[in-house]
């Protein structure tokens, strides 16, 4: 199983946004919740091959965060 491994610290609760560099057109969003921790593991095993963009969107104490991770399945 292949999966982006994300650490926080604090439970976390928002979005993640995965899209194609080369194809935009292929693109997912999924929920981000790490209610029993603060470590979140993102399935990418039904992703084409190619160069993607993560991006992860949460709120926490009242103030938002944003994080973007590139990566590449081979």
């Amino acid at each position: 199983m292949k999966t982006l491994k994300f650490n926080f610290n604090h439970p976390v609760k928002g979005m993640v946004r995965l899209l194609n560099k080369i194809n935009p057109r292929q693109k997912c969003t999924l929920p981000l919740d790490t209610e029993s921790g603060q470590c979140a593991e993102i399935s990418i095993d039904e992703l084409p091959v190619g160069e993607w963009k993560a991006f992860l969107e949460w709120e926490h104490d009242g103030r938002d965060y944003f994080y973007e991770k590139e990566f590449e399945i081979s």
